[in-house]
């Protein structure tokens, strides 16, 4: 008979100890409440099937979130600050003549 190893079904994530055997487990990368049993000659392959779709979910679910949301561009300076800060810096570096004494 070969060996079962329980993996959350959402992810392929192993279950801790402390999870299963509280009877209540969430798993902590999905959120998935649900696990399976796997054996362990299709472990691998099983595993590897499942952390791929949640990672393509995962990227599904970003790029929607990332439509929905509107883009937000930096605000734009106005111009007239742009020169009074530049006419100000210009006028700080500038050098007064001397007056000439008689």
């Amino acid at each position: 008979m070969d060996d079962t190893i329980e993996v959350c079904s959402g992810c392929g994530k192993m279950p801790r100890a402390l999870d299963s055997a509280g009877g209540s487990f969430v798993c902590s990368r999905c959120s998935n409440r649900s696990t399976m049993f796997v054996t362990a000659s299709d472990y691998e392959k099983v595993v590897t099937e499942l952390d791929q779709s949640f990672h393509q979910n995962l990227q599904a679910k970003k790029i929607q979130e990332a439509a929905k949301s509107p883009l937000i561009l930096p605000k734009q300076k106005s111009l007239k600050k742009v020169l009074k800060k530049l006419v100000k810096k210009t006028v700080k570096k500038a050098v007064k003549p001397k007056k000439k004494r008689k």
